[in-house]
């Protein structure tokens, strides 16, 4: 399981990537915006696919670890703005314990026809994607099947869309919140529901300091363009807090608050 922790720039003040260090753990302090991200732990997990959350023990180890690289930061809970976490697939290995095994991923072609894809994490998707074209191409050369020449593969640095089809929409922060952007998210991204534009499509939820009132503007936009009821927003509403966590979260000061966050 891995998570990563989010500081307001006024409480852990970076203007480039700092790289922090725990016995063999290497951490990050990384600038974003009016953010700092701070991680990532890597610990075991074993409790519900559909409850993934940052724990409390976690948070306390990688404050502790700030405030030793960034003396008077003193952290507490009540900084933080948002908080995530991931499940990392790992290859099963029979004679090591989950923190053992190598988190690379692995391509293999068990018999003809055949090809498995295994490991790896969400930042490496699109390498994954491209070294398995590599290895197809390469096999079906080798076995004649492939006559005519095939370009390179691009598929890791190659963009998604032109850069016309995302300027204002995509980027390293996220966008201004709108109602076009919100019309964008559901005609063209498949948002159907207010987690989906607040977490995923956006990273509003994470960055934002007000997002629960974000969240409740999104949501009357999203029940016009979704033909939502009353009692379908509210259920919106109940499924983004209690995906997010944000129900239970202490407000705090606003000039206090901080972010956390976590990685797949």
């Amino acid at each position: 399981m891995i998570r990563c922790d989010h500081a307001e720039r006024s409480r852990v003040p970076v203007a480039d990537t700092v790289v922090m260090t725990e016995g063999k753990r290497i951490l990050f302090a990384i600038p974003w915006g009016e953010r700092t991200i701070l991680g990532t732990t890597d610990t075991d997990y074993t409790g519900s696919l559909e409850e993934v959350r940052v724990s409390s023990e976690d948070t306390e180890y990688l404050f502790d670890v700030v405030e030793k690289f960034f003396p008077g930061a003193r952290l507490t809970p009540q900084d933080v703005i948002s908080a995530w976490a991931g499940l990392r697939p790992l290859i099963a290995n029979a004679n090591g314990k989950p923190s053992d095994i190598s988190r690379s991923h692995q391509i293999r072609n068990p018999e003809p026809g055949w090809w498995d894809v295994a490991g790896g994490k969400l930042t490496t998707y699109r390498l994954m994607a491209e070294e398995t074209v590599d290895q197809i191409v390469s096999r079906l050369k080798r076995s004649s099947l492939l006559k005519q020449p095939v370009a390179p593969c691009r598929t890791a640095s190659a963009p998604l869309l032109p850069v016309e089809q995302t300027e204002g929409l995509s980027g390293i922060l996220p966008p201004e919140c709108s109602r076009r952007l919100v019309e964008h998210f559901c005609a063209n991204e498949w948002a159907l529901h207010l987690d989906d534009v607040m977490v995923r499509r956006s990273g509003w939820h994470h960055y934002r300091r007000d997002a629960k009132q974000v969240a409740a503007r999104v949501a009357d936009w999203l029940a016009e363009l979704l033909g939502w009821t009353e009692e379908t927003k509210a259920a919106e509403l109940h499924r983004y807090e209690r995906a997010t966590g944000i129900e239970s979260r202490r407000e705090a000061n606003p000039e206090r608050r901080a972010a956390i966050a976590g990685r797949s």
